[in-house]
């Protein structure tokens, strides 16, 4: 496994053009209909990063780290081409993308994992992308050891350590009961001590970290209203992609 890519931590990809504007792309990076002595590389700068511009164009990245398989990673492919071209095109990619986090029980370490495996201007592009969404997954009622991880993490937001621009979602995997009504009966009850241990946690922090906290806390409440209502938030989306 090489350091430097979120691709290498299951990272899933989800184009939005069509498949053949994006073969056509990548027909052209690879070369494939260009006499061999054609060198990607002897383009100018500019072209090729109209080429990456047109490449990486509507995509949709998820990092699930709980995911062992991979999909196809379509154009994220011309990352591995050489280390000249992930230098070039990998930052594009990460200030333009779509960007989907999944975090299981406030299990935040894993975003900070891999964000520490980013170059200098891979962070920078990063951290310019104000199209970030943190899927927050529930498998379990909200625990001390949770919310541990999750005060770490809005210190970590406070330092400037994470991304300045995020959006939180809560969100399932799959239904954990065969009963769908027992399920629903199951996340309202999580969703009920996420916010009970979150409205504790929020008396003891700082104004700074509070101001964090708050659209965690929003995001929660979105979803406490969806299950009174008999309108499940959704489950999972990023398993049910495919444009």
């Amino acid at each position: 496994m090489q350091a430097g890519y979120l691709s290498d931590l299951s990272l899933i990809y989800y184009p939005k053009r069509s498949t053949v504007k994006m073969n056509a792309a990548m027909n052209l990076i690879t070369c494939s209909h260009r006499p061999k002595e054609f060198d990607f590389l002897e383009l100018p700068p500019e072209i090729r990063n109209a080429i990456y511009e047109y490449a990486v164009a509507g995509t949709r990245l998820v990092y699930d780290p709980t995911r062992l398989d991979r999909r196809a990673l379509g154009p994220i492919g011309l990352i591995v081409v050489s280390r000249q071209v992930r230098k070039e095109a990998y930052p594009m990619l990460l200030a333009t993308a779509s960007l989907v986090f999944k975090v299981e029980d406030f299990n935040f370490p894993n975003i900070a994992s891999a964000l520490q495996m980013l170059s200098t201007a891979e962070r920078k592009a990063i951290h310019s992308n104000e199209d970030i969404t943190v899927r927050l997954l529930l498998q379990h009622r909200c625990r001390p050891t949770h919310v541990d991880k999750l005060e770490l993490w809005l210190q970590r937001r406070t330092l400037g350590l994470t991304f300045p621009s995020v959006h939180y979602a809560v969100a399932w995997e799959d239904y954990p009961y065969s009963d769908i009504g027992i399920a629903k009966l199951q996340r309202r009850r999580q969703v009920a001590s996420h916010l009970e241990m979150l409205s504790r946690l929020y008396y003891n922090l700082d104004e700074a970290l509070r101001d964090e906290l708050e659209p965690v806390i929003a995001a929660f409440e979105e979803a406490s209203d969806a299950l009174t209502a008999g309108v499940s938030p959704a489950q999972d989306e990023d398993e049910e992609v495919d444009k």
